[in-house]
């Protein structure tokens, strides 16, 4: 079982750059003839990465060792390939600011919004409540290509609730797109807080419910 994940893994890593646009075109295809867009999965998100987040740091170890003892699998190796950016906590330099306006509402207005597209298959990162330090999970992503779906660079934006889901935090940052440079994207080449907390507060500018944070100022 490992051999074949450290196979898998290295043909997907030396093959990254055609294997990534080739998938992406495939699934936009797909999506638009079956669902007439590309399909917004934050509650499968929301429910399954956090999960794979805590295999990724081993706070189901004891678990995993009493499923191996009942299968030929090698489960503990499989979670020890999990990547370690499955679930971080968000980068304070990207808060964008905050909307007077629950999340269902904010993630309807940037489904309808041109050129915005649900980011499925980003890491699921989190806020951490200053009140009870428990953490706050996002409830959105999406990403905000200007050159459209096979755009090289992007906005992606995250969204986390707020005064108890009556208001929404948008965040954002710059980058490369996954689907056409996945290597330079993982790897943070050209990414700035700056220029997306830049971009995605000039769309609210004009939003009486929107309350900058510092970083856009």
């Amino acid at each position: 079982m490992t051999a074949l994940i450290d196979t898998l893994s290295r043909i997907a890593l030396e093959h990254a750059q055609l294997l990534a646009p080739a998938l992406a075109f495939v699934l936009f295809l797909v999506a638009q003839r079956y669902l007439g867009r590309w399909p917004d999965l934050w509650r499968a998100r929301r429910l399954v990465l956090p999960v794979l987040d805590r295999l990724a740091d081993g706070d189901y170890d004891a678990e995993l060792d009493v499923v191996e003892g009942h299968t030929a699998i090698d489960v503990s190796a499989a979670a020890d390939a999990l990547p370690e950016k499955t679930g971080l906590r968000l980068n304070t330099r990207t808060l964008v600011g905050t909307i007077d306006a629950p999340p269902s509402e904010v993630r309807t207005e940037f489904r309808s919004m041109s050129r915005v597209y649900p980011n499925t298959l980003a890491s699921i990162q989190y806020d951490v409540d200053e009140a009870t330090g428990e953490r706050v999970w996002e409830v959105g992503s999406y990403a905000y290509r200007p050159e459209g779906f096979f755009g090289m660079w992007q906005f992606h934006i995250r969204l986390t609730p707020a005064a108890g889901g009556r208001q929404t935090r948008v965040w954002s940052h710059y980058e490369r797109s996954a689907w056409r440079a996945p290597v330079r994207h993982y790897r943070g080449v050209g990414w700035s807080a700056e220029e997306g907390v830049r971009e995605i507060a000039s769309l609210f500018a004009s939003d009486r419910r929107f309350r900058a944070s510092d970083n856009a100022v």
